[in-house]
């Protein structure tokens, strides 16, 4: 209450309020001088000491008298023994130059605005709306007066903290580790007050190398007049303050005694010094949420637009002022910063675990606001990690520890985060390289890194480029200029891409020399394996499409796909598939007239959604399926469904041409000839493949389920190295399908998966040699299949055949689709959840082929497993719609309405007392078939098919 009646009538408050309270202190101190002595001072003492300060800070101008009672009480208050008192006499300190150099405003009460008329309450008044235009808002701006009297009173308070901290550094002066304490808590606190009048751009800005810009100069936001700079001894005091700082740092440091506090209490004041100018940021941030919250509790949300309290105008212009002092910061690395950086990141890798984490928070602070300064300082901190091999292991462990928390960062100052090829060539290398003991905090650390890049690494551009449309523009500016701008800005264009494609260039040779240095330290038959973990796991990341990988690079991923460890088999696996899609070659597009009939006549546009006669040509028609060498190889094969339903592209459809137009994988890329050989060598090795399907099929319980990451490496081998690599894999899948073991049978889903996804682009002879080996092995493993294998063949089912266009897959579908009729009932009911798989994506080209399902499932009603009948019927009626536009005039499918009316008189036998039970149980277990079918599937189209719901109540 006191605080805000002197903020509100300064004038008033003054002497009913200070005038008293600084009375009272006074007395204090009187009656009692032994209070100084104290370690332990009373609470009325340090109640008044705190309420004076609180005071002070916002009564302005009308401090000015008190000045010289307030310098009596800091005079004998800023070192005295009680620690608590102490600390309230610093705030006091800063309290009473901060109410004089801040700008702030002034004018809360306005006795024009608050008129009491007659018999009205005072409340009325303060609670009256206004709107923002009728606010008139004063500032206190400090003239050169106040500023000389506060640079006074600075240098007054300031000079025997600074003189004794100066011998102390020196060695002249033996002080206590409290003493310190007092004398950094007295600089920290003058320093905040006056940081707003100390600059700081006081040096130029050190040049960054690889940097094609400059920040500039940083005002500070003014009102009304330029602000005078404070200076100390004549010069900056931020320049000052630092070098002593470092000094007493370094006898810290360099002493004996664990002095960890005072260490912590300079990390205060180097932050201060770094950074502050003005308010902080947390007290910025905290006024800003304050006042949100009153202002969401007072606003007038029925009345009109801004319309508000007069109060709340105020604050907001407070705190716009205060934000735009505090987040228009300077930018720019200086030498005095860049000193200040390096010796935080010393106290950062000090053997004191609590100064450790004090340094990495501040380091992370000052680091956050100075743009670019991370890479000023990485050498640092690159230096501490590698010299930390030569300490004893706990301070070995303590600098390694600091280290990797500077480069672990926060949030997103992460080193290993970095768009910046230069700082990650020297970070992901140096963090591999790193020496430590088996302390387990050291470990998790490396685990905390290895986390950060598996959840937040993004891949950084390695090259840039120049855009064509924006060339374009470029070119008609250029047309518009007279013949000198003209000139210049021609000259400014081809410099700017010279200097793109330097950094282009530098880019690759950064990126090659990192992967290289990796490979050659995972290699080294002496890394721990902690170090070889993480070290694979950031190679896993620097595998990339726009550059190929060196040859180094693929060699050591290929040989790591038989380590023992599983976590490095895992990532070489996902390594090897970003490989493979680096190598993969270009496949030759074309652009066809989509819109014909079967015989290739144009056609109109389509006015209607389904199955028509423009876009039958790419429906499944068996007699359609390519049965020769010459018709295979020229078939248009359209995996995607979207094309031709609703309608064409205006502009055509485009699509890959067909085989007989595409180059061959070993022909396709010259530049890949090296690392094609590295693999294939490999591939075509027997012991090697032995000891990798070994692995591929051992069981594992944390991949107990059919594998995708295994399916996408063997597709992309299968798809560049063709039949190759083929013999050595049936090899082993003929073994495994005759086996009932559930990783044998995973194994064997997987490779035969891969086989026929990556053989979609294969030649005729190849796609028929594969289809002779593949279709036995296929039924034999669905011969052999078992409850726990079940979902593995239905995944194969899924990603191989049930994929893309089926006139390609349309014999191994023909294979999966023969059920026995001396199957078991768990085989045939496997065998149809195969074929379900098949036809889980929702394709409307397979009409016939949905037919044919229909015939297969009618024959098997009667089955007591009912389940995948019941899912496949749904897939024969999924097309069986009814919307306003749906094409007439060509059967779309099976329809839901025939079935059940054909089979609705057979239930209706049921009801009669006659029937065999034999013939009862058949007929019990159509019924339920035809149940489930509608209550799981067919139900859900109620809304487009209202005539089937019909069907099935009559």
């Amino acid at each position: 209450m006191c605080v805000l009646a002197t903020r509100v009538r300064p004038d008033l408050a003054k002497p009913l309020l200070f005038h008293r309270l600084l009375k009272l202190l006074e007395l204090s101190l009187d009656e009692r001088p032994g209070i100084i002595e104290m370690s332990n001072a009373d609470d009325e003492f340090l109640w008044r000491l705190k309420i004076v300060g609180d005071v002070a800070a916002v009564t302005g101008r009308h401090i000015l008298e008190f000045i010289p009672r307030l310098k009596s009480v800091l005079t004998r208050t800023l070192l005295m023994q009680c620690p608590v008192g102490h600390r309230l006499a610093a705030v006091l300190s800063r309290s009473i130059i901060t109410t004089l150099l801040r700008t702030y405003p002034i004018n809360y009460y306005d006795p024009q605005f608050y008129v009491l008329p007659t018999g009205a309450s005072p409340l009325e008044q303060w609670g009256k709306l206004v709107y923002p235009a009728d606010v008139k808002v004063e500032w206190h701006v400090p003239d050169d007066e106040i500023i000389s009297l506060c640079s006074a009173f600075f240098e007054e308070f300031i000079a025997d903290p600074l003189e004794a901290l100066d011998q102390y550094a020196k060695g002249t002066l033996a002080i206590d580790d409290k003493k310190v304490q007092k004398h950094l808590h007295i600089i920290e606190a003058l320093f905040t007050a006056i940081s707003s009048h100390c600059g700081f751009d006081f040096e130029e800005a050190i040049p960054l190398e690889g940097a094609d810009f400059a920040y500039p100069k940083a005002d500070l936001p003014i009102i009304a007049r330029e602000q005078r700079e404070i200076l100390l001894q004549g010069q900056p005091v931020r320049t000052v303050l630092a070098e002593l700082l470092h000094r007493v740092a370094d006898r810290i440091v360099n002493g004996l005694q664990d002095e960890t506090k005072s260490l912590k209490s300079v990390l205060v004041v180097y932050k201060a010094v770094a950074m502050l100018r003005g308010p902080s940021a947390e007290d910025v941030v905290g006024h800003a949420q304050a006042l949100s919250l009153v202002k969401k509790e007072l606003d007038n949300r029925l009345g009109p637009k801004k319309h508000r309290f007069r109060l709340l105008f105020i604050e907001k212009a407070r705190l716009q002022h205060e934000v735009r002092t505090v987040f228009q910061k300077a930018s720019r690395v200086t030498k005095n910063r860049l000193n200040i950086l390096r010796y935080v990141v010393r106290l950062a890798v000090s053997r004191y675990k609590e100064v450790r984490s004090v340094a990495q928070t501040c380091f992370s602070s000052i680091v956050a606001m100075l743009q670019l300064s991370y890479r000023y300082i990485l050498d640092d901190i690159l230096a501490y990690l590698a010299a930390s091999k030569d300490k004893p292991d706990s301070d070995n462990d303590a600098q390694l520890k600091g280290c990797l928390f500077l480069l672990l960062g926060g949030k997103n100052l992460a080193y290993l985060l970095k768009h910046d090829w230069d700082t990650l060539r020297k970070v992901f290398p140096a963090v591999v390289r790193a020496q430590h003991s088996d302390n387990p905090t050291v470990s998790h650390v490396f685990d905390a890194l290895s986390d950060t890049i598996e959840t937040k690494f993004v891949t950084t551009g390695l090259t840039a480029t120049s855009s064509v449309p924006a060339n374009k523009v470029a070119g008609a500016i250029l047309g518009t200029m007279d013949l000198e701008l003209e000139v210049i800005f021609e000259h400014a264009l081809t410099f700017g891409m010279k200097k793109m494609e330097e950094r282009n260039a530098r880019n690759r040779a950064l990126y090659v020399d990192m992967v290289n240095e990796l490979v050659t330290l995972l290699s080294t038959p002496q890394i721990r394996l902690k170090n070889f973990v993480i070290g694979h796991v950031f190679l896993s990341y620097f595998i990339r499409n726009d550059i190929l990988p060196p040859l180094s690079v693929v060699a050591f991923t290929v040989e790591r796909l038989l380590d023992s460890n599983d976590k490095t088999r895992r990532s070489s696996i996902l390594m090897m598939t970003s490989i493979l899609r680096s190598i993969k070659p270009t496949r030759k597009r074309i652009r066809i007239n989509p819109c014909h009939d079967l015989i290739g006549t144009p056609l109109p546009a389509p006015t209607t959604v389904g199955m028509r006669e423009d876009n039958l040509w790419i429906c499944f028609n068996e007699s359609t399926v390519p049965a020769t060498e010459e018709a295979y190889d020229n078939t248009v094969f359209i995996d995607k469904m979207w094309p031709g339903y609703y309608g064409w592209p205006k502009d055509g459809l485009e699509v890959h041409a067909p085989i007989s137009q595409q180059v061959a994988p070993e022909n396709a890329r010259p530049d890949t000839v090296d690392l094609e050989t590295a693999i294939l060598s490999r591939f075509t090795n027997e012991p090697f493949m032995d000891a990798l399907m070994k692995f591929w099929s051992a069981e594992d319980f944390a991949h107990e389920a059919f594998d995708s990451e295994n399916f996408l490496v063997l597709r992309g081998l299968f798809r560049h190295f063709r039949d190759k690599i083929v013999p050595l894999f049936l090899k082993h899948t003929r073994v495994w399908v005759k086996s009932r073991e559930e990783h044998h049978q995973r194994a064997a889903a997987e490779v035969l998966t891969a086989l026929i996804r990556g053989s979609k682009r294969w030649p005729f002879k190849m796609v028929i040699a594969l289809r002779q080996e593949i279709i036995p092995i296929i039924q034999t493993a669905l011969n052999n299949i078992t409850g726990e294998t079940q979902g593995d063949w239905v995944a194969f089912a899924t990603n191989s055949i049930g994929d893309g266009d089926m006139r390609r897959s349309f014999p191994l579908l023909n294979s999966v689709m023969s059920v026995s009729p001396n199957d078991t009932g768990f085989q045939t009911t496997s065998k149809l959840a195969v074929i379900h798989g098949a036809f889980e994506c929702s394709d409307w080209r397979r009409r016939d082929l949905h037919y044919k399902v229909l015939e297969l499932i009618e024959s098997r009603l009667t089955d007591s497993y009912r389940d995948h009948s019941a899912y496949l019927l749904s897939v024969c009626f999924r097309h069986d719609l009814n919307i306003p536009n749906m094409e007439t005039r060509v059967d779309q499918g099976p329809k839901a309405t025939d079935f059940f009316l054909k089979y609705y008189s057979r239930c209706l036998t049921l009801m009669q007392q006659d029937g065999t039970r034999l013939t009862t149980l058949g007929l019990l277990n159509l019924f339920k078939t035809v149940v489930k079918t509608i209550v799981t599937h067919v139900s859900s189209l109620a809304c487009l098919r209202p005539d089937v719901l019909v069907s099935q109540t009559c």
